[in-house]
């Protein structure tokens, strides 16, 4: 014969589950999220090359791509902004307010005022971008590098300033007027973009290898600016050289410090100077008015 055991019941009053938010709450959420577009870093990147390539995009594409600059600026300030990196790096800071202001401008009416106005744009984004990569917000949008090719990295034994001597020239007055020492310069941009170990070096080594690149960014700046004048005044290049240009004197004249991210910073600038000094080199002189 079976028995049939009681089996206890649970007699402890339990609280009524309550949603944390509203009907309204809940239906603004959902809104946001629907609306919600995930960062596509390989966009922004197509975005930018857009606006800063040779050849300007079309009058009736302008506006659209100025639409698609200010949400991808939209979006990297949220990032920085969200991550706190304005309240712990100069540069990010400068960059955050520079992309709340010009993304805020209104669109010039004038044709070529508007390609200008892009271009500043897109060399917000992809300054801002690669600054937010360096300090680990976001992951790189490139390949890395083949492993036959290693990034160089620092020797952290001995002094540096033991083996190399900079001259105190952080305008480039003295190297002015004489041929640009560009390929040791190069070589030391290349090394110090691959560094990683921010207290590889003393900040005082830091501070001297920042200075050699200040002095040798006004160097190549001067440079630009030479072939800058002489660019036909409607050549396509000259809106985006005037852009590389007040950006490389804003950053240069900042001060800067024993750190890692100062000079990585000027190596960056320094490199797309050369960039930018190369296509000038290699486009074709104005003809001369005919009088």
């Amino acid at each position: 014969m079976t028995t049939t055991a009681a089996v206890p019941r649970w007699t402890r009053p339990v609280e009524v589950w309550k949603p944390s938010l509203n009907r309204a709450e809940l239906e603004a959420v959902l809104h946001k999220v629907r609306a919600w577009t995930p960062f596509d870093s390989e966009a922004l990147l197509d975005d930018v090359a857009e606006a800063l390539d040779e050849v300007p995009p079309a009058e009736d594409d302008i506006d659209d791509l100025v639409q698609r600059l200010r949400g991808d600026l939209m979006q990297l300030v949220d990032i920085a902004v969200a991550a706190e990196v304005g309240q712990k790096d100069q540069t990010a800071r400068r960059l955050i307010q520079q992309a709340r202001a010009i993304r805020s401008e209104e669109m010039p009416g004038d044709y070529r005022q508007a390609i200008g106005h892009l271009r500043r744009m897109g060399w917000t984004g992809s300054e801002l971008l690669e600054r937010l990569v360096a300090l680990h917000c976001l992951k790189e949008a490139v390949e890395p590098p083949s492993p036959s090719q290693p990034v160089e990295e620092p020797d952290p034994s001995g002094d540096i300033m033991s083996r190399h001597h900079v001259l105190h020239d952080p305008e480039g007055r003295l190297t002015a007027e004489l041929p640009l020492d560009r390929e040791p310069h190069e070589s030391l941009v290349k090394a110090v973009l691959g560094w990683t170990d921010p207290v590889a070096l003393q900040p005082g080594d830091y501070e001297q290898i920042a200075l050699q690149l200040t002095g040798h960014g006004w160097a190549v700046v001067a440079e630009v600016q030479g072939h800058l004048h002489k660019l036909a005044q409607d050549d396509p290049t000259r809106a985006l050289t005037e852009v590389v240009l007040q950006e490389a004197d804003g950053q240069l004249k900042e001060p800067y410090d024993g750190t890692m991210a100062c000079v990585q910073n000027r190596a960056r600038l320094v490199r797309a100077l050369y960039e930018r000094l190369d296509r000038l080199a290699s486009a074709p002189a104005a003809e001369p008015a005919m009088g």
